[in-house]
Protein backbone atom coordinates (compact mmCIF):
# COMPACT_ATOMS: atom_id res chain seq x y z
CA UNK A 1 0.00 0.00 0.00
CA UNK A 2 1.70 3.48 -1.21
CA UNK A 3 2.08 6.12 1.54
CA UNK A 4 -0.81 8.24 0.51
CA UNK A 5 -2.94 5.20 0.74
CA UNK A 6 -1.85 4.79 4.30
CA UNK A 7 -2.31 8.53 5.16
CA UNK A 8 -6.25 8.59 3.73
CA UNK A 9 -6.68 5.06 5.34
CA UNK A 10 -5.73 6.43 8.67
CA UNK A 11 -7.67 10.03 8.11
CA UNK A 12 -10.98 7.76 7.78
CA UNK A 13 -10.48 6.20 10.63
CA UNK A 14 -10.17 9.07 12.81
CA UNK A 15 -12.95 10.18 11.08
CA UNK A 16 -15.01 7.41 11.97
CA UNK A 17 -13.58 7.33 15.57
CA UNK A 18 -14.65 11.24 16.15
CA UNK A 19 -17.79 10.65 14.96
CA UNK A 20 -18.49 8.08 16.95
CA UNK A 21 -17.49 9.44 19.90
CA UNK A 22 -19.06 13.03 19.50
CA UNK A 23 -17.80 16.44 19.58
CA UNK A 24 -14.42 16.66 21.76
CA UNK A 25 -15.71 20.39 23.28
CA UNK A 26 -19.08 22.29 22.80
CA UNK A 27 -19.80 25.99 23.29
CA UNK A 28 -22.83 27.62 24.12
CA UNK A 29 -23.45 30.66 22.74
CA UNK A 30 -26.88 31.09 25.67
CA UNK A 31 -24.24 31.16 27.94
CA UNK A 32 -22.17 33.98 26.18
CA UNK A 33 -25.06 36.31 25.39
CA UNK A 34 -26.47 35.84 29.13
CA UNK A 35 -23.39 36.97 30.71
CA UNK A 36 -22.98 39.99 28.09
CA UNK A 37 -26.84 40.11 28.09
CA UNK A 38 -28.56 40.42 31.14
CA UNK A 39 -30.67 43.74 32.33
CA UNK A 40 -28.93 45.66 34.39
CA UNK A 41 -31.50 48.31 35.91
CA UNK A 42 -30.84 51.73 37.93
CA UNK A 43 -33.37 52.10 40.51
CA UNK A 44 -34.02 53.80 43.72
CA UNK A 45 -33.60 52.24 47.20
CA UNK A 46 -36.31 52.12 48.11
CA UNK A 47 -38.26 51.55 45.13
CA UNK A 48 -41.58 53.15 47.11
CA UNK A 49 -42.25 55.15 50.13
CA UNK A 50 -45.07 56.28 52.04
CA UNK A 51 -44.40 59.73 54.03
CA UNK A 52 -46.18 62.12 55.46
CA UNK A 53 -46.41 65.81 54.88
CA UNK A 54 -43.84 68.08 56.60
CA UNK A 55 -41.55 64.78 56.73
CA UNK A 56 -37.65 64.63 55.68
CA UNK A 57 -36.50 61.54 54.43
CA UNK A 58 -34.01 60.22 51.75
CA UNK A 59 -34.03 57.30 49.24
CA UNK A 60 -30.84 56.20 47.57
CA UNK A 61 -30.09 56.05 43.58
CA UNK A 62 -28.62 52.56 43.14
CA UNK A 63 -27.77 49.89 40.35
CA UNK A 64 -28.83 46.61 40.65
CA UNK A 65 -27.04 43.20 38.92
CA UNK A 66 -24.20 45.78 37.06
CA UNK A 67 -22.22 42.31 35.93
CA UNK A 68 -22.05 42.75 32.53
CA UNK A 69 -18.64 44.26 32.62
CA UNK A 70 -16.69 47.00 35.07
CA UNK A 71 -18.87 50.19 35.25
CA UNK A 72 -16.55 53.22 34.38
CA UNK A 73 -19.39 55.17 35.57
CA UNK A 74 -22.56 57.01 34.26
CA UNK A 75 -25.38 59.41 34.70
CA UNK A 76 -28.78 59.98 35.71
CA UNK A 77 -31.07 62.52 35.71
CA UNK A 78 -34.66 61.95 37.58
CA UNK A 79 -37.99 63.96 37.45
CA UNK A 80 -41.18 64.23 40.29
CA UNK A 81 -43.76 66.60 40.90
CA UNK A 82 -42.53 69.44 42.58
CA UNK A 83 -46.54 69.91 44.28
CA UNK A 84 -45.75 66.56 46.59
CA UNK A 85 -42.20 66.63 47.14
CA UNK A 86 -39.18 68.75 46.79
CA UNK A 87 -35.32 67.86 46.92
CA UNK A 88 -33.06 69.68 49.08
CA UNK A 89 -29.64 67.85 48.26
CA UNK A 90 -27.67 65.33 46.19
CA UNK A 91 -24.68 63.57 47.49
CA UNK A 92 -22.87 61.15 45.15
CA UNK A 93 -21.31 57.93 47.03
CA UNK A 94 -17.47 59.39 46.54
CA UNK A 95 -15.75 56.48 48.64
CA UNK A 96 -16.75 54.36 45.28
CA UNK A 97 -16.82 57.03 43.03
CA UNK A 98 -13.96 58.00 43.53
CA UNK A 99 -12.66 59.84 40.21
CA UNK A 100 -15.33 62.16 39.27
CA UNK A 101 -18.68 62.94 40.95
CA UNK A 102 -20.89 65.55 40.12
CA UNK A 103 -24.47 66.05 42.58
CA UNK A 104 -26.38 67.25 39.63
CA UNK A 105 -28.46 70.40 39.60
CA UNK A 106 -31.80 70.33 41.26
CA UNK A 107 -35.11 72.51 40.18
CA UNK A 108 -38.00 72.35 42.59
CA UNK A 109 -39.88 74.82 39.88
CA UNK A 110 -40.10 71.79 37.31
CA UNK A 111 -39.01 68.68 39.60
CA UNK A 112 -35.68 67.74 38.07
CA UNK A 113 -32.51 67.05 39.08
CA UNK A 114 -29.86 67.04 36.12
CA UNK A 115 -26.42 65.80 35.68
CA UNK A 116 -25.92 63.54 38.87
CA UNK A 117 -22.65 61.92 37.58
CA UNK A 118 -20.23 59.40 38.96
CA UNK A 119 -17.28 58.21 37.47
CA UNK A 120 -14.28 55.64 38.82
CA UNK A 121 -10.79 53.96 38.07
CA UNK A 122 -11.57 50.94 40.17
CA UNK A 123 -13.38 47.94 39.39
CA UNK A 124 -17.10 48.29 40.15
CA UNK A 125 -19.43 45.23 39.46
CA UNK A 126 -22.84 44.10 41.22
CA UNK A 127 -25.28 45.60 43.03
CA UNK A 128 -23.70 49.83 43.69
CA UNK A 129 -24.86 52.91 45.61
CA UNK A 130 -24.47 56.25 43.25
CA UNK A 131 -25.62 59.02 45.28
CA UNK A 132 -28.09 59.74 48.34
CA UNK A 133 -31.15 61.96 47.37
CA UNK A 134 -32.82 64.43 50.49
CA UNK A 135 -36.41 64.98 49.77
CA UNK A 136 -39.12 66.77 51.95
CA UNK A 137 -42.83 66.43 51.74
CA UNK A 138 -44.77 69.56 50.97
CA UNK A 139 -48.33 68.33 49.78
CA UNK A 140 -49.58 65.19 49.60
CA UNK A 141 -50.56 62.58 46.70
CA UNK A 142 -48.79 60.44 45.02
CA UNK A 143 -45.51 61.42 42.60
CA UNK A 144 -43.53 58.98 40.24
CA UNK A 145 -40.17 58.90 40.34
CA UNK A 146 -39.07 59.00 36.66
CA UNK A 147 -35.39 57.88 35.85
CA UNK A 148 -33.43 58.48 32.69
CA UNK A 149 -29.65 58.41 31.82
CA UNK A 150 -27.79 61.79 31.51
CA UNK A 151 -26.45 61.66 27.90
CA UNK A 152 -23.44 63.89 28.64
CA UNK A 153 -21.81 61.39 30.94
CA UNK A 154 -23.25 57.85 29.90
CA UNK A 155 -22.88 54.15 31.30
CA UNK A 156 -20.10 53.18 30.17
CA UNK A 157 -17.89 49.85 30.84
CA UNK A 158 -14.04 50.48 29.12
CA UNK A 159 -15.35 53.04 27.41
CA UNK A 160 -18.12 51.46 25.47
CA UNK A 161 -21.91 51.67 26.50
CA UNK A 162 -22.75 50.24 29.06
CA UNK A 163 -24.79 46.68 27.90
CA UNK A 164 -28.58 45.90 28.97
CA UNK A 165 -28.93 48.96 30.79
CA UNK A 166 -32.41 49.76 31.86
CA UNK A 167 -34.04 52.13 34.07
CA UNK A 168 -36.73 51.44 36.81
CA UNK A 169 -40.65 52.99 35.80
CA UNK A 170 -41.92 51.99 38.66
CA UNK A 171 -40.99 53.89 41.62
CA UNK A 172 -42.77 56.68 43.16
CA UNK A 173 -43.35 58.15 46.80
CA UNK A 174 -46.76 58.73 48.35
CA UNK A 175 -47.41 61.78 50.31
CA UNK A 176 -50.31 60.90 53.23
CA UNK A 177 -51.68 64.34 55.30
CA UNK A 178 -50.25 65.02 59.11
CA UNK A 179 -52.29 63.30 61.33
CA UNK A 180 -54.41 65.49 63.87
CA UNK A 181 -52.85 64.71 67.54
CA UNK A 182 -55.52 62.37 70.13
CA UNK A 183 -56.03 65.93 71.67
CA UNK A 184 -57.24 68.09 68.94
CA UNK A 185 -59.52 64.43 68.17
CA UNK A 186 -61.01 64.35 71.62
CA UNK A 187 -61.97 68.10 71.07
CA UNK A 188 -63.55 68.03 67.50
CA UNK A 189 -65.32 64.23 68.85
CA UNK A 190 -66.48 67.40 71.74
CA UNK A 191 -67.62 69.51 69.62
CA UNK A 192 -69.61 67.28 67.48
CA UNK A 193 -71.55 65.70 70.34
CA UNK A 194 -72.27 69.18 71.55
CA UNK A 195 -73.51 70.19 68.15
CA UNK A 196 -75.64 67.27 68.10
CA UNK A 197 -77.23 68.08 71.66
CA UNK A 198 -78.33 71.68 70.42
CA UNK A 199 -80.01 69.99 67.51
CA UNK A 200 -81.90 68.10 69.25
CA UNK A 201 -83.12 70.61 71.81
CA UNK A 202 -83.62 72.90 69.39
Amino acid sequence: MSTTRLLISMLLMLSCMAAQAGPLATFSDDKIKTSVGDTVTVSVDPLTSTVTNGTSFSIDLVGLDFNNGDLDGGGINFSYDPAVVNVTSVTVDTTTWEFFSDNGVIDNGVGSVNGIQFNTFQSRTGDLTFATVQFVAVGTGVTGLGLSEYLANPFATGGSPYPGLAFAETASIAVAPIPLPGAALLFASALGIAGWFRRVRS
